[in-house]
């Protein structure tokens, strides 16, 4: 079984602190000319993809943003989520 798969505790965190962090606005995604034959890692993609999701977004809660039918999630929702995720 490919190791992305499986419970990433470790990964897990990654990811949030990841949200946590500040990033450079209007990140611009460089695309290789050639897509390579093994894809990144699970935890690589992450770190690739978080400037340019983060870098181009407004937090909803900073003072700047203007919400709209978008109120911020509970943590449970999260949690549920993952249980979701990993049940089939």
């Amino acid at each position: 079984m490919d190791e992305d798969f499986l419970n990433d505790r470790d990964g897990l965190r990654h990811a949030l602190d990841l949200l946590e962090r500040e990033f450079p606005r209007d990140t611009r995604l460089e695309l290789p000319a050639t897509l390579p034959e093994v894809g990144l890692r699970a935890r690589a993609a992450l770190d690739r993809l978080a400037p340019i999701v983060f870098g181009g977004a407004e937090r909803l809660g900073a003072c700047t943003a203007f919400a709209h039918m978008d109120p911020p999630t509970p943590w449970i929702t999260w949690a549920t989520t993952l249980w979701n995720a990993s049940l089939n």
